[in-house]
């Protein structure tokens, strides 16, 4: 069948591979990307002072996008590093 068995791995010696920790910190970019994408939006009912408050904080918005898509990015390599390895 050409499966084979290679020698018995710890759990926490896989964790302590490159892919693992590469989706760990992508993981963690998403989650503090998360966190100033929510702060960044208004939490008011009146629409006019929403409206001029997502104006000013358009920067802060932006730069939590591009967190969320980098932490995508990274988290995803890092699986397929993962996944990569694995197949090995």
């Amino acid at each position: 069948m050409g499966f084979e068995l290679g020698q018995k791995q710890s759990r926490l010696e896989f964790l302590m591979t490159p892919g693992p920790i590469i989706t760990l910190i992508g993981l963690l970019i998403l989650a503090v990307s998360i966190f100033f994408f929510s702060s960044a939006g208004s939490g008011e009912k009146d629409m006019v002072d929403a409206m001029l408050e997502s104006q000013s904080n358009s920067g802060q918005r932006l730069k939590a996008m591009i967190g969320l898509v980098a932490g995508t990015v990274v988290s995803i390599g890092g699986v397929l590093l993962s996944l990569l390895k694995f197949n090995r």
